[in-house]
């Protein structure tokens, strides 16, 4: 397996900002679905349009917990992705890992003693997931050589 070619300053930056933004939207995406599982057939009929604004509506909301969650994970994951010289699929289980476990801290500091079941952290993990797999493909997509 060949290493990754090491991302620059900029590059990362630029990662985190797609992170954050996927994270939230994909995050948003799932939500939406998962809440109007159980009512597909009245919610398509009534309200087609929060199928549409449910997932900007609830990604935008996350930000706030998306954002420095993944600047946190998405800095380590850079860093050991550099460092390290991964492959491009041990580069995505350290993305993974590493969101997985900033969101379990997470949301043990917002919601302390109130969430304790693991069913409860499933709830924020396409948030995670969502923004770890975009910062893993834009550290690790093949980029172009500027001539």
């Amino acid at each position: 397996m060949s290493a990754v070619r090491r991302s620059t300053a900029d590059q990362i930056a630029v990662a985190l900002i797609w992170a954050t933004l996927g994270g939230a939207l994909i995050g948003g995406v799932a939500l939406t679905i998962g809440l109007n599982a159980h009512i597909v057939d009245e919610r398509f009929v009534q309200e087609p349009l929060s199928l549409l604004l449910g997932p900007l509506g609830i990604g935008a909301f996350s930000l706030f917990v998306v954002a420095p969650c993944t600047i946190i994970f998405g800095l380590v994951s850079a860093a050991l992705i550099n460092h390290l010289r991964l492959s491009r699929w041990a580069a995505l289980a350290v993305c993974l890992t590493a969101a997985t476990a900033t969101q379990i801290a997470c949301v043990r500091l917002i919601f302390w003693d109130e969430w304790r079941e693991p069913a409860d952290f499933l709830f924020t993990t396409p948030f995670a997931w969502g923004a770890a797999v975009v910062l893993w493909w834009r550290l690790t997509r093949e980029r172009s050589e500027p001539a």
